[in-house]
């Protein structure tokens, strides 16, 4: 799991100028920010990369805060500032494959982790699981379950609402819930570990 940015799509026949945490530093126009609590303010505190303690820098500036309390208020704002929003990836693409289909991701960054099944101390079951998620990966299961829930469940023909609130861009030619941001890893972590038990007791 890395972090990504989340824009609001920019209008059709616009150059979106914006490709990497890089670019976004080095404007003033957008704001950026992330949920003020969690992993991703762990990380950003413990970085030793130079462009993300400079990110880091100026989201602490920022007036009005740039940190939200949840993920939905995060997407919100971008839908309705210049405003972009750090959440990890695979939220962040998710949330670009539902309508209104109005948002994009740019750039992965920032964490390296993955995600776990924990089970007892000293179980018997955790041999088994790691040999079972072995065979998923080594078969590519997991990222067929990816393409799956991710890219192939899109339900965005790519004609999603265009970016109101931006002026970032030079021309060159059905709202979320508050439990939406958390259904990509729920999905996810819910496969698995039903396709586990199949491997393990069948």
């Amino acid at each position: 799991m890395k972090a990504t940015l989340l824009f609001r799509k920019p209008p059709p026949g616009a150059d979106f100028r914006i490709r990497s945490v890089e670019d976004l530093i080095n404007q003033s126009e957008i704001k950026y920010g992330t949920i003020n609590h969690g992993v991703i303010v762990r990380a950003f505190r413990q970085t030793n990369d130079t462009a993300l303690k400079i990110m880091w820098r100026k989201m602490q500036g920022f007036d009005p805060s740039a940190f939200t309390r949840t993920n939905q208020q995060g997407i919100d704002r971008v839908r309705d500032e210049k405003y972009a929003f750090v959440l990890p990836h695979t939220t962040g693409e998710y949330m670009t494959l539902l309508p209104p289909c109005d948002l994009i991701t740019v750039d992965r960054f920032l964490l390296n982790r993955g995600y776990a099944i924990a089970v007892q101390k000293d179980s018997e079951l955790l041999a088994q699981i790691n040999f079972a998620l072995g065979i998923l990966r080594n078969i590519n299961t997991l990222d067929d379950l990816y393409r799956k829930w991710w890219r192939d469940g899109s339900r965005c023909d790519g004609s999603g609402s265009p970016g109101k609130a931006y002026s970032a861009y030079s021309s060159s030619t059905g709202t979320c819930s508050l439990l939406k941001p958390c259904v990509a890893d729920f999905v996810a972590s819910s496969t698995i570990t039903l396709l586990l038990l199949h491997l393990l007791w069948n």
